[in-house]
């Protein structure tokens, strides 16, 4: 569902822009493989940025709602906190089909002495079957492959799910540089805080 809500909008953008961010929230449960109508509403259109509000709907029922910036690009400063260490590809276990990703689960980073991660979860994916030389679809291949709730795992159930909900309720990315999702990308997330089971 993402992925649609990602792929939507750009048909409507300005092709000198690309997409920045994204803010979605999953109002409802969906059976996979239902027919649903997307809907793209021109928030904003100015000289660099672009903003478009999709919904997804299924029987008429509003299931998805996603805002979406969209930005010419252009230079500026440039700094990034150290993402955890994650060894390479090759270095964990054997890749296993996920969707379509090849997936290699390398597990949270070492406790440290305080009992906290510097990652809950590293992980490489790579997408299986060649994605098409066009960012759009890089950024929505990539949109899923985060949103692959069932393998999110939290710092208190690190290698199970049980007892916990893995439904998406509301989710953010941003896109700080065009990505080539066939060549592989390294996952660490960290997960501050965990209440009320989600």
């Amino acid at each position: 569902m993402l992925a649609h809500a990602v792929s939507a909008p750009h048909p409507t953008v300005d092709p000198s822009m690309s997409l920045h961010s994204l803010h979605g929230h999953f109002l409802r449960p969906t059976t996979p493989g239902e027919e649903c109508a997307l809907d793209v509403e021109r928030v904003s259109d100015g000289r660099t940025f672009a903003s478009r509000e999709m919904t997804t709907s299924v029987n008429g029922g509003e299931i998805f709602r996603m805002l979406a910036s969209f930005q010419v690009p252009e230079p500026g400063d440039e700094y990034q906190v150290s993402m955890a260490e994650v060894p390479g590809p090759t270095d964990g276990p054997t890749p296993r089909r996920e969707g379509p990703f090849d997936m290699v689960e390398l597990g949270p980073s070492e406790v440290r002495a305080d009992g906290t991660y510097a990652s809950t979860r590293r992980a490489w994916m790579r997408c299986v079957a060649p994605v098409l030389d066009d960012p759009s679809l890089h950024a929505a291949t990539a949109a899923y492959g985060t949103d692959m709730t069932r393998r999110a795992f939290r710092p208190g159930s690190m290698t199970a799910v049980d007892g916990a909900s893995v439904a998406s309720l509301d989710h953010s990315i941003w896109f700080h540089r065009p990505c080539d999702i066939s060549e592989g990308a390294a996952r660490s997330k960290l997960g501050w805080i965990e209440e009320g089971n989600r």
